[in-house]
This record gives structure tokens, C-alpha cells and sequence, in this order.
């Protein structure tokens, strides 16, 4: 368990609206060699939303709710609505229904070109 402050309140995401880290391109890994047997799997790494609307729409009702709750509720102290907006964006993106219970929830408005 760690006992320091683990970075305290400092910005460790990106994109972020802090000036904080950005993505070393450096650190990417170049494409690589392969022997023997591989499996291929499609996926399109710059899809981020597919699999969290899937697992959103696979919920009940019940479920839904109490993950919408949640994350309002965790959203509610951030004093920023640029930042509110920018991460409903994320959900909308996810599922239209998501997003848009969540901006409810947080009485803001999705920007129209979201949607």
C-alpha cells in the first residue's frame, strides 16, 4: 500500500485542460516480427466507444441507473463545466442515451455538434 501522496492533486491524464503530460510518441513500440503461430484480431485502437455502449446497452434498467447515479455523482464536485461537457462528450459517444442521462443528471446541456 503506498504511503505517500501518490502525485497529490497533479494532473496525470490526458487530454487534460491543465497544461499536465501528453502522450510520448517515443515510447510507442514499432511493429515487430512474429514467429510461429499468431492469432489475428480486428480491432481498431482508435475505437474507444464501441465496447463501453455495448456494455451499456447490455445492462437492465436498474443497472443503468445506478451507474448513471454513480457517475453524476462523482462528476458534481468538478467546478468546471468545459470539463463536465468534454467527458459527457465521451459517454455520448458511447451510447446517445448515456450521455445525454448523464448531462441530465448534471442539469448541463450536450453541445449539438455531439450529436
Amino acid at each position: 500500500m503506498r504511503a505517500d501522496d501518490n502525485g497529490g492533486r497533479s494532473v496525470y491524464y490526458e487530454p487534460n485542460s491543465y497544461d499536465g503530460p501528453k502522450e510520448a510518441q517515443e515510447a510507442k513500440t514499432t511493429t515487430f516480427t512474429v514467429m510461429g503461430i499468431a492469432e489475428s484480431v480486428a480491432y481498431d485502437h482508435n475505437d474507444h466507444y464501441t465496447q463501453a455502449g455495448d456494455l451499456y446497452r447490455l445492462m437492465d434498467e436498474e443497472e443503468r441507473t445506478r451507474l448513471v447515479e454513480t457517475i453524476v455523482g462523482a462528476m458534481k464536485p468538478v467546478v468546471r463545466d468545459d470539463i463536465k461537457l468534454r467527458q459527457i462528450q465521451h459517454f455520448y459517444k458511447a451510447d446517445a442515451e448515456y450521455g445525454e442521462r448523464i448531462a441530465n443528471g448534471l442539469g448541463l446541456a450536450i453541445a449539438l455538434e455531439v450529436k
